[in-house]
């Protein structure tokens, strides 16, 4: 009841707050995909003539494996300006390999807020928007898939020839991400309504959350080779949009989509 009670409170608040900023409350949804690096690449071998070779990272290549959502409120002013708070969450390709042996995907959550401003606008069809924002990351509570394949050689014997893995770090369980972006609004001209939007966006991220290893031994496990790709949630993102009004503030009217 309690809680029941502080979530009426915080909506009332934010009505109250956005009749002064704001013409619209509305709902955005959105999905796409983001392509994450890493930093502070390192490479660790006990063999300097080793024939394996690590990589980092990988082409952007958009999967429907590895999806963004988001769900964002937008505060709305004569569609010009609009300051959004909401929840991201997903994958994004922060990929690393030795070899070809091991991949990986990273995490993606995050809640917090940017503002957008539109200085362009065509014949009420078209709005181009400039945005940025600020996130809190949450990274508590991920093993990023990570020691859940293993590959591993063994002779006639049964002793182990090679074997490759992986495993991840937490650094720290929370970090900072700001973004800067992009978006082209496509808009109903008779409704003043935003149709759809595509969105590009570069998050770069203010702190090291979590380190990706690669593991590789061989010679019978006596060499081995170590690759190690660190994660501050850096990416380049591009995704689709379509916000709902849910809220009339010029008109204090609840809208139902």
């Amino acid at each position: 009841m309690t809680k029941k009670i502080g979530y009426l409170v915080l909506l009332y608040s934010l009505l109250s707050i956005s009749k002064v900023f704001s013409q619209t409350l509305e709902l955005r949804p959105s999905f796409g995909w983001g392509h994450g690096w890493g930093t502070n690449y390192k490479v660790n071998t006990n063999d300097n003539n080793t024939s394996y070779h690590p990589t980092f990272d990988k082409p952007f290549s958009p999967s429907l494996e590895l999806p963004q959502i988001g769900f964002m409120l937008d505060f709305n002013y004569k569609n010009k300006f609009v300051i959004s708070i909401g929840r991201i969450h997903g994958k994004t390709e922060l990929k690393s390999n030795i070899d070809g042996n091991s991949y990986e995907a990273a995490l993606i959550q995050k809640w917090g807020g940017e503002i957008s401003y539109s200085p362009i606008n065509y014949k009420s069809k078209f709005r181009l928007f400039v945005l940025a924002g600020i996130y809190y990351a949450n990274n508590t509570n991920f093993n990023y898939n990570a020691g859940n394949i293993e590959f591993d050689t063994i002779d006639s014997l049964g002793n182990t020839v090679s074997r490759s893995y992986d495993t991840s770090i937490n650094i720290r369980s929370h970090g900072t991400i700001v973004n800067v972006g992009t978006r082209f609004a496509f808009y109903n001209v008779r409704k003043h309504r935003e149709r759809f939007s595509i969105t590009l966006n570069y998050d770069f991220g203010l702190n090291n959350l979590w380190t990706f290893k690669n593991i590789v031994e061989y010679d019978y496990t006596t060499k081995y080779i170590h690759a190690y790709s660190t994660s501050r949630g850096n990416q380049f993102k591009i995704y689709f949009s379509k916000p709902f009004k849910l809220y009339d503030l010029k008109k204090d009217r609840l809208n139902l989509f």
